[in-house]
């Protein structure tokens, strides 16, 4: 269940989760409430973060979104639940009959033939065209989160660009996007923006009556 702040009283709601035993998992920004006869996780979005007792703090706070796959990526940047920049990438990099991108040919047979050039030459210019961009969005913007989508075949070629991204792989602001990207566009970075701007609320068992009513 994805809520808006602003269709949950969510200051009442949390106060009332308190009442029962809770962890929360601050990097991940998820809190979990573990019961006899009921559990329930409660993803809280970026503007908020949740001190003793679970009263809230609210903040505002930037954060970016890098969405990268074979051929297409898009990148963000989102101010108090709204996306106020973003930019999106195309390119030719995949083997049309094999069906597999340049990168991973590479690594499967070696140095790429004459016809393999222009694939290879567009992934660089690929990652770097997005790395260009994420720069000049770091300095115009305190970043204080990065959300982030990439595959595993792919991340190694984006931190080491000759045009490096404005973060390494173990910056403290990464978090990865936990729901899949269909295809990186400005949909999609509009749909993250939402999802990370919104409470997101699962649960199993039986609810109490002084939860369940929250929740209606």
């Amino acid at each position: 269940m994805i809520l808006q702040p602003d269709a949950l009283d969510y200051e009442a709601f949390l106060l009332a989760l308190s009442q029962h035993p809770y962890k929360v998992d601050v990097k991940e920004r998820v809190l979990e409430v573990v019961a006899p006869k009921w559990n329930m996780q409660v993803r809280y979005p970026f503007n908020i973060n949740l001190s003793e007792g679970l009263s809230v703090v609210e903040e505002e706070v930037l954060f970016a979104i890098v969405l990268i796959q074979s051929e297409n990526a898009a990148i963000g940047i989102v101010e108090e639940g709204v996306l106020v920049e973003n930019k999106v990438f195309k390119t030719y990099m995949v083997r049309k009959k094999q069906g597999k991108s340049q990168l991973k040919h590479l690594n499967a047979k070696g140095k790429s033939k004459a016809g393999s050039r222009l694939r290879l030459s567009n992934t660089v210019n690929f990652f770097e065209d997005i790395n260009q961009s994420l720069v000049y969005y770091f300095d115009d913007y305190a970043v204080g989160s990065i959300l982030i989508s990439c595959p595993i075949a792919l991340s190694s070629h984006f931190y080491t660009s000759k045009t490096p991204p404005p973060f390494n792989k173990k910056d403290e602001r990464l978090q990865k996007i936990n729901f899949h990207i269909h295809s990186p566009n400005n949909e999609s970075l509009r749909s993250v923006a939402q999802h990370y701007a919104s409470f997101d609320i699962t649960f199993e068992g039986i609810l109490p009556m002084e939860i369940q009513l929250f929740l209606e």
